[in-house]
C-alpha cells in the first residue's frame, strides 16, 4: 500500500494513562515545551507504546478492531509502576517503566499476533529491545537543550502507578495522535 493512499491512517497501540498519571506527566511535557521548546512531546497522550506506529487501510478498520477486542480480553488487568527519569541521549527524556513480566509477555504476543494475523510487519523491531516508557520530550529537544535537562531530570524523582485494564489504539490526525478506541482486559476470575 502506497504512503499515500488516502484510504488509510497511521495507527499505533499503547497504554494511555489514566487521568491522573495523564495529567502528571502533561504537566512535565508542558514543562518542556516552556523551557526548552520541546513541544512535539504533546503531539500525543501521555503513553506507553506497544506496538509502533504503522498504516492501515480505512475499510479494515473493523478486522483490527476485532483483533484487538480478542486481544485483550485475554489479559487480567495487572499493576504498571512508572518511576524516575531514564535519557536516550541525545535527544529523548522520559519516565520509566519498571520491569513487569505481564507487560513483556503481553508486548511480546501483540506483536507477534498482529505480525500473524494481521500481517503488520515493522522493520524497526528487528534492531529494539522493547524498553517500555513514557516520553516526556524527543524529536524537537535540540542537543544543548537536553544536556541541560538532563542534568536537573536525571536527580528529579517521578513515581507513579496505576492499573492497566485496556489496551487503546491511537490514530493521528495530521497533525496530532487521539485515542480511536480502547479494549477492555477481562476483569479478574
Amino acid at each position: 500500500m502506497s504512503r499515500n493512499t488516502p484510504s488509510a491512517h497511521l495507527y499505533f497501540i499503547a497504554f494511555v494513562l489514566p487521568e491522573e498519571g495523564y495529567q502528571r506527566v502533561t504537566a512535565i511535557k508542558e514543562y518542556f515545551r516552556d523551557e526548552f521548546s520541546s513541544k512535539a512531546a504533546l503531539r500525543s497522550p501521555p503513553h506507553i507504546t506497544l506496538h509502533m506506529p504503522f498504516r492501515w487501510p480505512d475499510k479494515k478498520l473493523e478486522k483490527l478492531h476485532q483483533f484487538l477486542s480478542s486481544f485483550a480480553r485475554k489479559y487480567d488487568p495487572f499493576e504498571l509502576r512508572l518511576q524516575n527519569f531514564q535519557a536516550f541521549a541525545p535527544k529523548v527524556i522520559y519516565i520509566a517503566v519498571l520491569p513487569n513480566p505481564k507487560l513483556t509477555q503481553l508486548q511480546q504476543q501483540l506483536r507477534s499476533e498482529a505480525m500473524s494475523e494481521l500481517h503488520l510487519h515493522n522493520a524497526d523491531y528487528k534492531a529494539r529491545f522493547f524498553i517500555p516508557h513514557v516520553t516526556v520530550a524527543f524529536r524537537d529537544l535540540k542537543r544543548a537543550s537536553f544536556h541541560q535537562a538532563w542534568k536537573s531530570f536525571s536527580e528529579k524523582e517521578f513515581h507513579y502507578q496505576f492499573e492497566a485494564q485496556q489496551i487503546a489504539l491511537l490514530q493521528h490526525d495530521g497533525s496530532r495522535w487521539q485515542i480511536n478506541s480502547e479494549f477492555h482486559f477481562c476483569p479478574p476470575r
